[in-house]
Protein backbone atom coordinates (compact mmCIF):
# COMPACT_ATOMS: atom_id res chain seq x y z
CA UNK A 1 0.00 0.00 0.00
CA UNK A 2 2.95 2.48 0.70
CA UNK A 3 4.39 1.58 -2.26
CA UNK A 4 1.16 2.56 -4.51
CA UNK A 5 0.71 5.74 -2.89
CA UNK A 6 4.15 6.66 -3.69
CA UNK A 7 3.78 5.78 -6.97
CA UNK A 8 0.62 8.17 -6.92
CA UNK A 9 2.38 10.82 -5.23
CA UNK A 10 5.05 10.90 -7.79
CA UNK A 11 2.23 10.78 -10.66
CA UNK A 12 0.45 14.03 -9.04
CA UNK A 13 3.73 15.58 -9.11
CA UNK A 14 4.58 15.11 -12.53
CA UNK A 15 1.04 15.53 -13.18
CA UNK A 16 1.27 18.98 -11.52
CA UNK A 17 4.32 19.72 -13.62
CA UNK A 18 2.94 19.13 -17.21
CA UNK A 19 0.24 21.34 -16.38
CA UNK A 20 2.47 24.50 -15.46
CA UNK A 21 4.04 23.45 -18.57
CA UNK A 22 1.06 23.44 -20.61
CA UNK A 23 -0.26 26.72 -19.60
CA UNK A 24 3.45 28.17 -19.88
CA UNK A 25 2.78 26.66 -23.79
CA UNK A 26 -1.22 27.98 -24.07
CA UNK A 27 0.67 31.69 -22.94
CA UNK A 28 3.18 31.49 -25.60
CA UNK A 29 1.00 30.56 -28.51
CA UNK A 30 -1.09 32.98 -27.56
CA UNK A 31 1.16 35.67 -27.33
CA UNK A 32 2.28 34.59 -31.08
CA UNK A 33 -1.46 34.44 -32.17
CA UNK A 34 -1.90 38.57 -32.52
CA UNK A 35 1.38 39.75 -34.62
CA UNK A 36 0.62 36.39 -36.81
CA UNK A 37 -2.56 37.52 -37.61
CA UNK A 38 -1.60 41.11 -38.49
CA UNK A 39 0.85 39.49 -40.68
CA UNK A 40 -1.29 37.95 -42.50
CA UNK A 41 -4.18 40.90 -42.36
CA UNK A 42 -1.24 42.97 -43.96
CA UNK A 43 -0.02 40.50 -46.55
CA UNK A 44 -3.95 39.97 -47.84
CA UNK A 45 -4.53 43.89 -48.23
CA UNK A 46 -1.35 44.98 -49.94
CA UNK A 47 -1.95 41.88 -52.23
CA UNK A 48 -5.69 43.24 -52.66
CA UNK A 49 -3.98 46.76 -53.18
CA UNK A 50 -1.75 45.49 -55.74
CA UNK A 51 -4.24 43.87 -57.25
CA UNK A 52 -7.22 46.51 -57.60
CA UNK A 53 -4.35 49.21 -59.24
CA UNK A 54 -3.41 46.44 -61.50
CA UNK A 55 -7.34 45.65 -63.01
CA UNK A 56 -8.98 48.81 -62.33
CA UNK A 57 -7.80 52.11 -65.14
CA UNK A 58 -7.74 55.57 -63.05
CA UNK A 59 -9.97 58.15 -64.03
CA UNK A 60 -6.83 60.69 -64.73
CA UNK A 61 -5.85 58.11 -67.27
CA UNK A 62 -9.44 57.74 -69.18
CA UNK A 63 -10.04 61.22 -69.17
CA UNK A 64 -6.96 62.53 -71.04
CA UNK A 65 -7.13 63.58 -75.17
CA UNK A 66 -4.58 60.91 -75.76
CA UNK A 67 -6.27 58.41 -74.53
CA UNK A 68 -9.70 58.93 -76.17
CA UNK A 69 -7.55 59.75 -79.40
CA UNK A 70 -8.24 57.21 -82.02
CA UNK A 71 -5.55 56.61 -84.96
CA UNK A 72 -6.86 57.24 -88.50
Amino acid sequence: MQQFNQVLAKLNRQTVELSKELGTAERQLNALYLPFQAAIYEMQSSSARRRTTQEVPTVAAMSTPEANRTEL
